[in-house]
């Protein structure tokens, strides 16, 4: 799942810092999710696929 969000961030040019910022969470949190450490909750999961334009399923 963590690499599938690096993926999607890195497919629509997002620095870790810019992704954290615009999701309003704090940077650890989220690189805590790229690196498999900790996995968002359901609303969360929503803003990150909106964000980077794909469904849920395709982050997991």
């Amino acid at each position: 799942m963590g690499k599938k969000i690096k993926f999607f961030r890195k497919k629509n040019r997002f620095t870790q810092e810019e992704a954290a910022t615009i999701l309003k969470i704090p940077l650890n949190t989220y690189r805590s999710y790229e690196q498999g450490k900790r996995v968002p909750r359901i609303d969360t999961f929503e803003r990150i696929a909106k964000l980077y334009k794909c469904t849920i399923e395709d982050l997991i």
